[in-house]
């Protein structure tokens, strides 16, 4: 029902600082924008209204947007159907026991199992988190880093641009760790 609700009327929001979820048809006919957001989404206590308040001077002929949520491309992907590019928050997780299910990713999995790594999060930055009983040798996570970017390239998709710079962003957090 709730899906139904959103695809007829718009997109749950969720409200600070007020912490729940609000449906506002059209607000999403504003664009996201994680770096550059020109308004925010608030309440109005006293007038009891949802408003869209300009935080900075938006030129005539520029867009406004707001930050919907601080969410990586999967979530946006998912929830909006946009990829954001160059996205501060975007993040690729990796799971040992899935990574095993896909072609040529055995060798992945099983250096993952080998050093008790159970899942790593590869951040902007070059950063990453790892879910581990022990410390993993950063040898073993660069292997990792290179094979999974190697598997994407060899399945970047031409025929959905969308797919395609999805793939592209997870493969900028795979560079932007292998660069340092």
């Amino acid at each position: 029902f709730s899906f139904c609700l959103w695809f007829v009327f718009g997109i749950l929001f969720p409200i600070k600082p007020l912490h729940y979820m609000a449906f506002l048809p059209g607000i999403d006919l504003m664009n996201h924008s994680s770096r550059n957001a020109s308004a925010r989404l608030g309440y109005n206590s006293s007038s009891k209204t949802f408003e869209v308040a300009c935080i900075r001077s938006v030129a005539a002929d520029m867009d406004v947007c707001h930050c919907y949520f601080d969410g990586s491309n999967d979530d946006f992907l998912l929830k909006f159907g946009f990829v954001e590019q160059d996205n501060p928050n975007d993040v690729l997780e990796v799971d040992a026991a899935l990574l095993s299910q896909f072609k040529g990713m055995s060798e992945s999995s099983s250096v993952m199992k080998s050093h008790g790594i159970a899942r790593i999060r590869f951040k902007r930055g070059g950063k990453v988190d790892k879910v581990t009983p022990r410390v993993a040798n950063k040898r073993a996570i660069r292997a990792i880093a290179k094979q999974l970017k190697k598997s994407i390239q060899q399945n970047l998709c031409n025929s959905d641009p969308l797919l395609r710079l999805f793939q592209k962003e997870k493969m900028r957090l795979l560079d932007e760790f292998l660069a340092q």
